[in-house]
């Protein structure tokens, strides 16, 4: 069973190869994306570009856990299942005029990044003692449900499984 952390990281993982460094990448550019503006492809191709950015961070609150998870989180992961993920994605909020949705979770993933790179004692373990993190972790509902039913949890938590994430996290959680 999930926990609820764990739940938050899978829908946060794809909103960020590993950075082995601590300083922050320039992910500035995130900002000129309006997911209202995007036909599907380009909804995807931004999906993809946001998931690079956001990924080095993302690692970091497991490699400051564990360093030897470096290598096998090296990766940003990306293959046809994500484009199917995030063009169903885009095709359930088109339909229910709630694109805007994205762009909430992009500007929550930008603040996010920045956050921890300031914070660099924040960890998958401490994540309960960053309030203001957790509540940038947290999707808008109809983000969250597109996410859901697309496949977009279950691919990320099949990834988080293939590398060693979900017992990293379930170590952390026991500590």
């Amino acid at each position: 069973m999930f926990s609820k952390i764990s739940i938050v990281v899978c829908l946060c993982l794809p909103t960020t190869g590993l950075a082995q460094t601590q300083s922050p990448s320039d992910a500035s550019y995130l900002a000129e994306i309006d997911f209202t503006q995007s036909n599907r492809t380009e909804f995807i191709d931004q999906q993809k570009e946001l998931l690079r950015a956001t990924w080095a961070p993302t690692m970091l609150l497991f490699t400051r856990i564990n360093p030897s998870l470096s290598d096998t989180v090296a990766e940003v992961p990306w293959n046809e299942d994500y484009e199917t993920a995030f063009g169903c994605m885009h095709d359930m909020m088109s339909e229910q005029a709630a694109l805007e949705a994205a762009n909430t979770r992009l500007q929550a993933s930008i603040t996010m990044i920045e956050y921890i790179y300031e914070h660099p004692s924040v960890t998958f373990a401490s994540l309960d003692e960053h309030a203001e993190l957790m509540n940038l972790m947290v999707p808008e509902p109809i983000y969250a449900t597109a996410a859901s039913e697309c496949g977009l949890l279950a691919l990320n938590a099949e990834i988080m499984r293939e590398r060693g994430l979900m017992d990293a996290m379930v170590n952390a959680q026991s500590n």
